[in-house]
């Protein structure tokens, strides 16, 4: 389980956001809310939940 998230927030949509966690790039699934409260470049934290499915695995990221 990957509970939590810390690094440079490296791409921004309304839905998504790419962390880079030394080298490794996370795509995460946000609310529109929470992009509004993010900066590119900036270093960011997110509390995760992943979500495995038969034909996906997906992360959803919270701020708390």
């Amino acid at each position: 389980m990957i509970s939590l998230i810390s690094g440079t927030l490296r791409s921004l949509t309304l839905d998504k956001a790419v962390v880079d966690v030394s080298g490794i790039g996370y795509s995460l699934l946000i609310t529109p809310r929470t992009s509004t409260h993010l900066v590119l470049g900036a270093e960011v934290s997110f509390f995760t939940t992943l979500v495995v499915r038969e034909d996906s695995m997906t992360l959803f990221a919270f701020l708390d």
